[in-house]
């Protein structure tokens, strides 16, 4: 129903309505493409520059996953060290004070000693049952109770290593130093390596030439352990819940500016970083080209608008020109000048119109050649009817010479009176303007008995008709005046013998009828001087009356046509074959 009403509703617009909701529909969806694609583009750098980002990052931060790797190396070594074994056993079970000391000076003069082996390790400290703490180096920066919370962290461990920062950008390596001899395991120390993560990170950045410092956070066991990112270590525990650890990327706004936010784990160290990268200034120039590219969009889109409408009005302006002039034909005026001419455009707007004046041209001469058609048959009627007459006394005469020459045995008298009273009767039998071709060949053929008795032997005439050529309509005697025209310029002028020759060919949809005689021939202008009028017509049926009469009823591509061939002057003209079969009637 709703489908239908939609239908009706579309059906009443105007052309120029219905082209409007198309254009608007298309536009809509070039719109929602666009944007679409504005998307998928805006996607697909977000997905390039989270692999590059990613790869960089990874790059840098395997850089400082060797570092720490090169720390466990030496926390291994250190642990199981004779002499820190050695001593730190001494320390815990000496009953003497004095070899305590010694053991103490030992510990210090081999933590000197290896100072500086790995670089990046500010301090070495050793934390003893007592609390008492044994170091080198920058010194132990840890408080008290960071300090015992960070031993119970390492007693818990078990000698495996654990993180601590400090919270002023350094993190410290803490071990349990277990006793290696006879594998007693019992607890002697906890060693403190300290590492200024905040260098290392500059010294990478300045090995791979980065022009701002990373912002990262690194953690170890779901507990922060360092952020050069500037935000509360809460917020960064958010961004990085946030992200969870999935590989990917995402993006978050902190205290107004926009982040570009990628996460992974160091195979060595299995720490957990999150980088955050600015994305604040790249997201400002991204959102103004895209912006940049909707108004570019929606300006070329209604520029597209403004264009289309005034080409479609233009088109609609000739469209109604045409329905003007349909109007106008409709009332019957066929005047067509004030209107604008399209004889000089190529295009379909120009074809049509000049289709519909061609048509108009044609369909003003049908009338007018029917007019004047019809103004022939009645003035041919006219003079029919005044002169029937005369044809009737004669036909009666003939008719009684036919008789008493048939009782005196007189046989061409017979013959001819009997031949030309059948001519009397047929040109006063009824007012045809077409008849079948071979009603016009029996006339024909009554005219020739009368030439044949009057010439003799001089006289000879052939017939070649197909017989599906029969029942096309001609004429009325339109070819007895052609031969009597070729008898009179072959045989009249001089005592020659003369050989006339009536034929007929078919040729795709028409008939061709052709006259040919020997003994004359026509003048190269003859047929200019019968459209002239030029030419002096013989009897009452001249070349000129036939002429008019086959343009008339067939159009004016339907004349007399002539030409000298074999010796033989060949008069012929063509009927359509799209009559069919002849039909009584006043017309063709």
């Amino acid at each position: 129903m709703k489908e239908g009403r939609i239908r009706r509703l579309l059906h009443h617009l105007k052309l120029e309505q219905k082209i409007g909701i198309v254009l608007i529909v298309v536009f809509a969806v070039i719109v929602c493409i666009g944007l679409f694609e504005i998307r998928h583009v805006t996607s697909v750098y977000d997905e390039e520059m989270y692999n590059i980002s990613v790869i960089n990052t990874r790059s840098i931060l395997s850089e400082l996953d060797g570092i720490l790797d090169s720390v466990n190396v030496f926390g291994d070594y250190f642990v199981g060290d004779d002499v820190i074994q050695t001593n730190l056993s001494t320390i815990k079970e000496s009953p003497d004070q004095a070899d305590i000391s010694v053991a103490k000076r030992t510990i210090v003069r081999r933590l000197n000693s290896l100072q500086g082996t790995v670089q990046f390790v500010k301090d070495m400290a050793l934390v003893l049952p007592s609390q008492e703490v044994i170091h080198s180096g920058d010194g132990f920066l840890l408080f008290s109770d960071d300090t015992g919370k960070a031993n119970d962290l390492a007693m818990a461990s078990q000698g495996k290593v654990v993180w601590v920062p400090d919270g002023l950008g350094n993190i410290y390596y803490v071990r349990q130093i277990r006793r290696k001899e006879y594998l007693k395991l019992d607890h002697l120390s906890v060693l403190y390596l300290k590492l200024d993560i905040s260098s290392i990170l500059s010294e990478i950045s300045d090995r791979f030439g980065l022009d701002t410092p990373l912002n990262l956070s690194v953690y170890h066991d779901d507990r922060l352990l360092y952020s050069s990112f500037r935000v509360n270590p809460e917020d960064a525990d958010v961004l990085h819940s946030f992200v969870e650890g999935n590989g990917r990327y995402s993006f978050m706004t902190v205290e107004g500016n926009k982040y570009f936010v990628t996460d992974g784990v160091m195979s060595s160290s299995q720490w957990r970083y999150v980088h955050y990268l600015d994305y604040q200034s790249l997201s400002n120039r991204i959102s103004s080209i895209v912006l940049s590219s909707v108004i570019t969009l929606l300006f070329a889109m209604l520029l597209s608008l403004i264009i289309i409408h005034y080409i479609v009005k233009h088109i609609i302006h000739h469209l109604h020109v045409l329905e003007l002039k349909m109007e106008r034909f409709e009332l019957g005026d066929m005047d067509m000048s004030d209107f604008p001419s399209y004889a000089k455009r190529p295009d379909e707007i120009g074809v049509v119109h000049q289709h519909f004046d061609q048509m108009v041209v044609k369909f003003d001469g049908l009338i007018k050649d029917n007019y004047v058609k019809q103004l022939l048959i009645k003035d041919n009627t006219i003079r029919m009817l005044s002169q029937q007459i005369n044809p009737h006394f004669l036909y009666n005469v003939l008719d009684s010479i036919y008789w008493l020459a048939q009782g005196y045995g007189a046989e061409d008298i017979e013959q001819m009176s009997y031949s030309l009273a059948n001519l009397f009767r047929i040109s006063i039998s009824n007012d045809e303007v077409c008849v079948p071709l071979k009603r016009e060949l029996e006339f024909l053929d009554y005219y020739i008995k009368i030439q044949m008795i009057r010439f003799n032997d001089r006289l000879s005439f052939g017939l070649d008709i197909p017989d599906d050529a029969l029942d096309v309509s001609v004429p009325k005697f339109s070819i007895q005046p052609l031969v009597e025209n070729a008898i009179k310029h072959s045989m009249e002028l001089n005592d020659e013998p003369c050989r006339i020759l009536v034929s007929a060919r078919c040729e795709e949809n028409q008939i061709v009828i052709s006259i040919a005689n020997t003994g004359s021939s026509f003048d190269a202008d003859i047929a200019e001087r019968v459209r002239s009028r030029q030419i002096k017509q013989s009897g009452n049926i001249g070349l000129v009356n036939i002429d008019e009469r086959l343009q008339l009823l067939f159009g004016y591509d339907h004349g007399l046509c002539f030409h000298n061939h074999a010796g033989m002057a060949v008069v012929s003209f063509t009927v359509p074959r799209s009559i069919g079969r002849h039909v009584e009637s006043t017309d063709c």
